[in-house]
């Protein structure tokens, strides 16, 4: 660090110097936090074997810890670079490993790390980057290197407008005369947005207005459609409630979701998907764009569930004994 702040001090100062100067004391700076990193982690737990417990349950599965430490494979990413960690780990008993469970190193779940190579704020990173980048994308970004988990409650609404295509059916085949058409359409719609109970109020004018007309077979099918879309909905229709709560009542919201959530981030030139990972980029720009982005990453690093000691650690530098 001293030497790039010389040699920076020693030349004619010109926007390149500058340029080159702080693009190397960025690269330090870096450099000492990766270090830190490593240097820290690799200091938590003890060097003596017998400091540790010698066995642990994760899950309800008891596993043994090894007599010495290993690097993990392939080395840990951080939002510094990547870190090498050398950890005990722990095997499950023979009759698990019949069974294909695999070993795991209990410094690593106390650390958080996420998918086994990486830190828990490089996992919030790489997660805020996917939501609105593609995976190329988010690579080269990281060439260095409300209330979640409560349901939601759903209200179905029909489409206002849509529904109003249905009064313009009934209004079409229960009047001859246009104005007369008209003038109950308008007076429909406007109960239909403003008043309580309206489909069941619009359904007996046009009951009571269809008693009086005979109609051909066609027209009469087409009332029956009209009418019975509208009664079998009606529970979705209630607009004046809706408009009171605050509710969208048309679906141009909705269809500007879509492009919002979907489309800008799904639907680029090339792009196919399967199931999985949609779902999992779909969760992540969710909780972004609904602002709950730090709630939901903090929520999710407090329920990584952590390994429990069978037998009490010696070791006072590592808090594996208040994990039981």
């Amino acid at each position: 660090m001293t030497q790039a702040v010389m040699a920076f001090l020693a030349q004619s100062i010109s926007p390149q110097a500058t340029f080159e100067f702080e693009k190397e004391l960025e690269r330090l700076l870096r450099e000492i936090g990766r270090q830190t990193l490593e240097l820290v982690f690799n200091r938590l737990e003890p060097a003596d074997p017998e400091s540790l417990p010698k066995r642990f349950t994760r899950q309800q599965q008891e596993y043994s810890r090894k007599q010495e430490k290993t690097n993990n494979r392939g080395g840990i990413g951080s939002r510094f670079g990547t870190i090498q960690l050398r950890r005990f780990s722990c095997e499950p008993l023979q009759e698990a490993r019949e069974d294909g469970q695999k070993s795991f190193a209990p410094l690593e779940w106390q650390l958080g790390i996420v998918g086994e190579n990486a830190t828990p704020a490089l996992a919030e990173r790489v997660g805020h980057l996917a939501v609105g980048h593609t995976q190329r994308e988010v690579l080269q970004r990281l060439a260095d290197p409300r209330h979640p988990g409560r349901r939601l409650t759903w209200t179905w609404v029909v489409d206002f407008y849509h529904a109003c295509e249905y009064l313009a059916k009934l209004a079409q085949v229960l009047f001859d005369d246009a104005r007369a058409s008209h003038a109950w359409l308008k007076r429909m719609r406007h109960w239909l947005k403003h008043e309580w109970r309206a489909v069941f109020r619009i359904l007996h004018s046009a009951a009571k207005h269809r008693s009086q007309r005979m109609l051909s077979a066609t027209a009469a099918e087409s009332y029956h459609k009209a009418y019975n879309y509208l009664n079998t909905h009606q529970g979705s229709m209630d607009y004046c409630a809706y408009r009171r709560q605050g509710f969208p009542i048309g679906s141009g919201v909705r269809e500007a979701a879509c492009k919002t959530v979907f489309t800008q981030r799904f639907k680029e030139s090339g792009m196919t998907w399967k199931l999985e990972g949609g779902r999992t980029i779909l969760v992540l720009r969710l909780a972004e764009l609904s602002g709950v982005w730090n709630t939901a990453y903090s929520d999710f690093l407090q329920s990584r569930p952590i390994a429990i000691p069978i037998t009490k650690p010696s070791y006072e530098g590592i808090d594996y004994a208040e994990a039981a």
